[in-house]
């Protein structure tokens, strides 16, 4: 469902099949003003009542408390991500770091971490986590694989500052995994994530090794088949990271997922439609993936609210949007009819480095790492400290969508943070145009979705 053009202050008129409803974000509420025929003059009528009765207006404003936010990024530092290494032997048609243009960075398989600064970036997120009883370190690229003699070296020295207390991660390829890799990797209890983008031709089409070479698929479904057959317990903590692009079908990974049950089953997979931010390319939208993918959210629907069961390959691909779905329900019905109050979190924003603190090669420090890597996102270096006066200023900005947003009928569900700007400037206003469309769209969609369920339910039909 596209943004309706009858859009104000902090509501939005919806329509089902069967009936009219005004959504008020001040009070997080959906209310039924009539049936599907009622006029214009009607629905500005009820509007005029909420007015009145002051039902929509708005009394709270979002505030930055500077001195918690250093609090908090002084003791509770949820993870550490090292950035090992810049290079990579692959070049992803998708990946940012593959582009020609400058809006961020490119692979360099020269620029790798040391071991020095690996022993920092652990320290460091050791004095800035004492709150956060398990720790988390995940390594990260290009391909981290590339500079495995690191990774060694950082677990090594994770395990004698943490004990047991903590967790490793990593982001791979799987081209280079090796035996011994794998090996260490098992010791370890590393969580894996591994890429792979559906069948043969949509794969190697888009993941092409350094060299323009084709082969990319065959040799990483041989490393997931070799990990689920002789490494049981990294298997079970395996997961497969899918970029959907839609210029193919969404049946094809969908046949995809079905004929290799044998390696899906008994791992998450997590898919998601390609982002374009700082690409050179854009993906044509094909109307068949359109239309087969809201064929199987509807699918997702039933699968919430009815006793059908579905075999588990239906709905892998979906397992992102479920749970985004579920998450929004829930919280629609915790907060309706509870008028928002105090402080406000204007966007998506987290707090810069609490989440997922990104160290890259030299050290520097950046929010996590979906943030495009360039000075603006720098935000201090292990060897000094956290830049305070920058990260508040990426907090203010946040705070300050208050006023350019203040009236968005999706204030409150606002996923906007500095990892969507497609702008080098962070505090550039423009460089959120794209992803506030596709949040708008995507509330309107899960708002009609809470209407239509309703409908269903006084219907006997849910």
């Amino acid at each position: 469902m596209k943004i309706p053009s009858n859009v104000m202050l902090r509501k939005i008129v919806l329509k089902t099949i069967g009936s009219t409803y005004i959504y008020n974000s001040d009070f997080d509420e959906i209310t039924k003003i009539g049936s599907l025929n009622i006029t214009t003059s009607q629905i500005n009528e009820s509007i005029n009542s909420f007015q009145n009765m002051s039902v929509l207006q708005r009394k709270c404003a979002p505030s930055t408390d500077e001195m918690l936010v250093k609090e908090i990024l002084n003791r509770q530092i949820s993870q550490l991500t090292l950035q090992v290494t810049q290079g990579c032997n692959l070049r992803c048609s998708y990946c940012p770091y593959s582009q020609e243009n400058t809006f961020t960075r490119s692979h360099n398989n020269s620029l790798n971490m040391t071991v020095e600064t690996a022993r920092e970036s652990i320290l460091f997120y050791a004095q800035h986590s004492r709150d956060c009883n398990n720790k988390n370190i995940a390594f990260y690229g290009g391909e981290p694989i590339f500079n495995f003699k690191l990774i060694k070296e950082a677990v090594e020295f994770g395990n004698k500052m943490f004990g047991e207390n903590v967790s490793y991660h990593m982001t791979t390829n799987a081209t280079l995994l090796t035996r011994n890799i794998l090996e260490f990797l098992d010791t370890n209890d590393f969580r894996l994530m591994i890429s792979i983008d559906g069948p043969e031709n949509i794969n190697d089409r888009n993941r092409k090794f350094s060299n323009g070479h084709l082969g990319v698929f065959k040799r990483v479904i041989d490393k997931i088949e070799l990990i689920k057959k002789d490494y049981p317990c990294l298997y079970r903590y395996l997961s497969i990271n899918m970029v959907l692009t839609p210029d193919n079908t969404f049946t094809e990974y969908q046949d995809f997922i079905q004929s290799n049950m044998y390696i899906f089953k008994d791992i998450g997979v997590n898919a998601s439609i390609v982002s374009e931010i700082g690409l050179d390319i854009s993906y044509s939208q094909s109307e068949i993936f359109i239309e087969e993918y809201k064929y199987f959210q509807f699918l997702v629907l039933i699968d919430i609210f009815t006793e059908i069961e579905f075999p588990h390959q239906y709905l892998v691909l979906m397992k992102n949007y479920k749970n985004d779905l579920l998450t929004f329900l829930r919280k629609f019905q915790l907060y309706s009819g509870i008028p928002h109050k105090g402080k406000i979190n204007t966007t998506g924003q987290c707090i810069p480095l609490k989440t997922r603190m990104f160290v890259s090669v030299d050290g520097d420090l950046h929010p996590c790492e979906k943030v495009m890597e360039n000075h603006s996102t720098e935000l201090g270096s292990v060897y000094t400290d956290i830049d305070h006066n920058k990260v508040n200023q990426l907090y203010r900005f946040n705070s300050s969508f208050y006023e350019k947003c203040e009236n968005c009928f999706a204030l409150n569900y606002c996923s906007n943070c500095i990892a969507l700007c497609s702008d080098k400037d962070l505090c550039n206003y423009d460089g959120y145009g794209e992803s506030c469309g596709y949040i708008k769209n995507n509330l309107v969609n899960n708002l009609a979705t809470v209407c239509i369920i309703r409908e269903l339910s006084t219907r006997g039909l849910l």
